[in-house]
């Protein structure tokens, strides 16, 4: 069973479709999303980006930013008999206003499929990336049901016997998040954040876990 459920077959007729790749630059990416699909993503939120091949493998990145830029693009006008050389000009200058719009992306990890010592298939999280998007790749926005099935494999990856609990996540809060207390307290650390971000909060949370 697929992990992501999106039609990929019919990418603009699923409701979590936004775009596809115009730009790769290592982990950053550059969007083209559709017209209409903006309000279905916002800065901080997670999209999915399908891996090519046979394998259902998955790059998952967090949105930095999205910007609606106007492009004017030059046409061809054939001049009318009554326009003056002056309004002709002026008009070939106005061209076409063209509306663009571009989701930053940067990626964080991969999702990738396994097969386990009985033959099950499995998913598990990973922060390598092993492949990068093409160009034209579409981009898909986590929400509901998968956003859901990708917070799982967080939880799962960090419920072991070192794991402190220590909330849940912002972006879904029916996933439990987890801290590695056996990597946390073998190395510095600091919690930054403005007054009243809940730093103390955090800290206290941290040690009760522990």
């Amino acid at each position: 069973m697929p992990f992501f459920t999106f039609n990929q077959d019919s990418p603009n007729s699923d409701t979590d479709y936004l775009g596809r790749v115009r730009s790769v630059d290592t982990r950053r990416l550059a969007i083209d999303a559709e017209d209409g699909h903006l309000e279905r993503v916002g800065v901080g939120k997670l999209v999915a980006l399908p891996v090519p091949g046979p394998m259902d493998d998955w790059l998952i990145g967090i949105v930095e930013r999205i910007a609606r830029q106007s492009v004017t693009q030059e046409t061809d006008r054939t001049p009318d008999s009554a326009e003056t050389e002056e309004t002709t000009n002026a008009a070939d200058l106005q061209g076409d206003l063209i509306q663009g719009n571009t989701v930053s992306v940067t990626l964080v990890g991969t999702v990738r499929r396994s097969t386990g010592t009985a033959g099950e298939e499995t998913h598990s999280f990973s922060r390598s990336l092993v492949h990068l998007p093409d160009i034209h790749r579409e981009c898909y926005v986590l929400r509901q049901t998968a956003l859901e099935s990708f917070m799982g494999l967080l939880v799962r990856a960090g419920d072991t016997d070192r794991a402190l609990e220590i909330g849940s996540y912002t972006l879904d809060p029916r996933a439990k998040a987890y801290l590695d207390g056996d990597r946390f307290f073998q190395r510095h650390a600091a919690l930054l954040g403005s007054t009243g971000s809940g730093k103390s909060w955090t800290v206290a949370r941290i040690l009760e876990r522990a």
